[in-house]
């Protein structure tokens, strides 16, 4: 049995920091190359080119892509033409009909592909689901969430496919996917949607700001409101759940507070969330244990992200 896998990295930016010190932490991994196209330094291998990567670097095992956005579909692809597996930043790619040619592409070469949700493993949302699930809330009535982020012009500055429409997708996308990977997690399916959106910063190419009316195949409504245009104090994300029989509330930077009956509990180790998912990569791989972070299991938040982007465009709500 393989002891320990050898990871190429691809994309050198904040959320690398994590990941590589996530990797560090399991002995089950080793990373053996880095490839940016900007120059850096590093005590691993260096590569401006995923191609060369992986053509030279035989003895890679796992490819974890956190490049810009709109690079994923293609560096899956590559790495799994060469029978790489695939570790990569959420969003997975663009839009559904790549997610599709993603799963399509697992099958064929054999290699699974793992999405970064690390927050399905955060303990206050599995509290939240339990809590839904026993129906100790009761019967849902309705849901508020609001992601409130401060992106200053330094931010979008410093790396110039933010903001843009072909490489960041816009503020739903971007920032506010994993909201609603947990929306589906604690709500099930999404049956329409109705999408506005706003462009505070002018001088971007996607919209900042967004505010979108949801209603599940369940009969629960709810509100997401989102913008990274926010002033910096209101930096925050919160996750409300109102009940027939009682309310439970998510908040803090990273939903990592939780308020229910009047008692508060706090998660604040939110590294260690990424080491868990690197944990559940490992036996996912070597004990052919259930991938929990799928392609296919993030296919009705791209679902959403296409609602989304055709109700903003059509200005109406979309079925899905």
């Amino acid at each position: 049995m393989k002891k320990k896998f050898k990871i190429g990295i691809v994309g050198y930016g904040n959320i690398s920091k994590k990941h590589i010190t996530a990797i560090d932490k399991n002995k089950k991994f080793e990373i053996v190359s880095l490839c940016d196209s900007k120059n850096f330094k590093t005590k691993y291998k260096k590569y401006k080119f995923l191609d060369k990567m992986l053509k030279n670097q035989k003895d890679i095992d796992i490819v974890t892509i956190l490049s810009p956005s709109g690079y994923h579909y293609n560096q899956i692809i590559k790495s799994l033409k060469y029978k790489k597996y695939v570790i990569v930043e959420k969003p997975i790619c663009m839009n559904l009909n790549e997610v599709k040619k993603i799963i399509d592409y697992e099958k064929k070469y054999k290699r699974k592909v793992f999405v970064v949700y690390q927050n399905r493993l955060n303990p206050l949302i599995k509290f939240v689901k339990k809590k839904i699930k026993d129906k100790s809330l009761g019967n849902l009535i309705m849901f508020n969430s609001i992601l409130s982020w401060n992106r200053n012009n330094k931010y979008y500055k410093k790396s110039s496919w933010r903001g843009t429409k072909k490489l960041d997708g816009g503020v739903i996308m971007n920032q506010g996917i994993h909201n609603l990977d947990i929306f589906y997690n604690l709500f099930g399916e999404v049956k329409s949607l109705y999408c506005t959106k706003s462009k505070i910063k002018k001088f971007l190419e996607c919209e900042d700001t967004c505010v979108a009316a949801i209603t599940f195949k369940t009969g629960l409504i709810g509100n997401f409101s989102i913008s990274t245009a926010v002033n910096k104090e209101n930096y925050s994300n919160i996750l409300e759940i109102f009940g027939v029989k009682n309310n439970i509330k998510l908040y803090g930077k990273n939903l990592n507070i939780l308020n229910y009956k009047n008692t508060s509990q706090v998660f604040d180790k939110d590294g260690q969330l990424h080491v868990a998912f690197y944990k559940s990569v490992y036996q996912s791989i070597v004990y052919k244990k259930k991938n929990y972070f799928s392609a296919n299991s993030v296919l009705h938040s791209m679902k959403i992200i296409d609602a989304v982007n055709k109700s903003i465009k059509l200005n109406r709500r979309i079925s899905l």
